[in-house]
């Protein structure tokens, strides 16, 4: 396994993407029937795209933030 740089050296870009109320409210009932997070249906569901228009059968997603408010967490991602 490779080890982490130092100091991050990518440049990070967004896309704001709008989507149609329906769709919203059909991604968020898959979510609360899976007991799942929007979060967590939303990356499941851009990993699936990436695959399909990659032709790959695994892709790799991460976010930029870990959500962890404990201190002793902070550093475990």
């Amino acid at each position: 396994m490779t080890a982490r740089p130092a100091t991050q050296a990518g440049v990070a870009r967004s896309v704001r993407v709008l989507l149609h109320a329906a769709v919203c409210d059909s991604l968020r009932a898959a979510c609360v029937a899976a007991n799942a997070t929007l979060l967590c249906g939303v990356l499941a569901t851009w990993a699936a795209l990436l695959c399909r228009l990659s032709g790959q059968r695994e892709v790799v997603l991460g976010q930029p933030h870990s959500m962890r408010h404990e201190a002793a967490l902070a550093r475990v991602v």
